[in-house]
């Protein structure tokens, strides 16, 4: 919701900040602390490794690529495909 506010407000770069921080503090933090006060530390499933992580690093690329390419703002269109992306990806984990 913040991240939408943000975009309603016309601060696209602000939400586009605050994902990518949140995503980052969620792996480093959250899995982290998580790994750190369990026995056996977090089990990944196989599936995992072969969409989720791959997905997660196309997404991030795809973001970081379309900023660059369009010196600094991303476009409806591009925000669709990312958007299909992450469903293709969502699918793909389910089955």
């Amino acid at each position: 919701m913040t991240a939408v506010a943000a975009v309603r407000k016309g601060h696209g770069e602000l939400a586009v900040g605050y994902v990518i921080g949140t995503d980052i503090l969620n792996v480093l933090f959250v899995a982290g602390a998580a790994a750190a006060v369990t026995k056996d530390g977090v089990f990944a499933p196989a599936g995992f490794f072969q969409i989720l992580y791959p997905g997660m690093l196309v997404l991030l690329l795809g973001i970081i690529g379309g900023m660059f390419l369009s010196k600094g703002s991303i476009k409806r269109p591009f925000g669709a495909g990312l958007i299909l992306i992450h469903l293709t990806i969502t699918v793909l984990s389910y089955t």
